[in-house]
């Protein structure tokens, strides 16, 4: 993968950052407004490259999954609050009979 970036989707702006592997380069910012333009105009650069995107999603998240799918980039996503909390780890009995 040559890009790997994140983009958390708010109703009013989308944030991003992402890195180029190859060269190091983050870049981070906004996308503002978080409409599906905007973000089809943020994508241009990275058609054709091995690019993924994870995305925190909430409201109006599908059109973004939408457009990086329409310039063939990766993305995995994870709906906000749906997050899995680590296990516990149970304390050790504290039976110590033999």
């Amino acid at each position: 993968m040559r890009i790997i970036g994140a983009f958390d989707v708010h109703r009013k702006q989308i944030t991003y950052k992402w890195l180029d592997t190859e060269t190091g380069e983050i870049q981070r910012g906004r996308i503002m407004p978080g409409v599906r333009k905007a973000v089809r105009e943020f994508l241009v650069p990275f058609e054709g490259l091995d690019a993924h995107f994870a995305l925190e999603a909430t409201t109006g998240w599908r059109f973004v999954a939408e457009e990086l799918s329409r310039v063939g980039l990766g993305r995995a996503s994870r709906r906000a609050g749906r997050h899995r909390r680590a296990p516990r780890i149970e304390a050790a009995s504290q039976d110590r009979s033999p």
